[in-house]
């Protein structure tokens, strides 16, 4: 069996044998394993392998894997909002005088509350911006709109929800939701479809 450290690895399956590597270290793995773990995982003779992408699975839920016959592929719909997040432009040339682009810590606020929601589809239409150095992250249907507001990470404000009925392409009726983890995001998303 080849072992390789995590920082040697180049394309993307191996990216997420890495980032597995990584989830197992948390969980008790030994600790030398996240600098040096297997190079093939998907082969059937490599056990070690099979057993770490299984507990891995379970680790890091869906952070950027959906299962598949017992092994697991990229989340497109998550991958994509995330790296919507990620290239907000931080350019001030892109905002208005007095507006802020949002700082990374804001970006992985931003991104660990995206990571929460499952199932992963409910996500899928996201347009993502940045506002007055806030991550905006909005849906929108003919007759609703819901907008998930993550304040600037320093702020040590709470993110918010803003949702609302839709008539003749402007909103009629809306309320805001205080206090939004990624389980009252995703029963405003199932709102947003239903």
């Amino acid at each position: 069996m080849r072992f390789m450290r995590v920082d040697q690895f180049d394309d993307s399956d191996d990216k997420y044998a890495g980032i597995i590597a990584n989830s197992l270290s948390a969980s008790g793995a030994p600790p030398n394993f996240p600098e040096y773990i297997p190079h093939t995982v998907s082969t059937a003779t490599n056990i070690f392998g099979a057993t770490m992408l299984a507990v891995a699975a379970l680790s890091v839920d869906e952070v950027f894997s959906v299962p598949v016959g017992g092994l697991s592929k990229p989340n497109p719909t998550k991958e994509n909002i995330i790296k919507q997040i990620q290239n907000i432009p931080a350019n001030p040339d892109f905002y208005d005088a007095d507006e802020l682009p949002p700082d990374q810590g804001t970006k992985e606020d931003a991104k660990r509350l995206i990571l929460g929601v499952s199932p992963s589809g409910l996500l899928a239409g996201a347009d993502v911006y940045g506002y007055y150095g806030e991550v905006n992250v909005s849906w929108e249907t003919q007759r609703k709109k819901l907008k998930l507001i993550i304040p600037p990470h320093d702020s040590h404000r709470q993110p918010s929800l803003y949702h609302g009925q839709m008539q003749e392409g402007r909103v009629k009726e809306s309320e805001i939701e205080s206090n939004v983890d990624s389980k009252i995001l995703r029963t405003w998303l199932d709102w947003l479809q239903g």
